[in-house]
């Protein structure tokens, strides 16, 4: 399921050191599949399972929904 890919990189990201995760799970119901470009231009990064630090959290939801869904 996709909340335990999302446990997943937040434990991924901790022991890979490339970031600091929150503690929190990435609650990806703000960004119901964003068309590309449509998320926010603020640069927040969020590490992802894929070994890619994405610049926001929409960001890695739509890839989610991309790749996975």
């Amino acid at each position: 399921s996709w909340l335990l890919r999302v446990r997943w990189l937040m434990i991924s990201c901790l022991l890979q050191g490339h970031l600091i995760c929150p503690s929190r799970l990435v609650d990806c119901s703000r960004y119901p599949q964003p068309p590309p470009g449509d998320c926010p231009q603020e640069y927040r990064p969020v590490c992802g399972t894929d070994g890619v630090t994405y610049g926001h959290v929409c960001i890695l939801c739509s890839n989610m929904v991309r790749n996975y869904f």
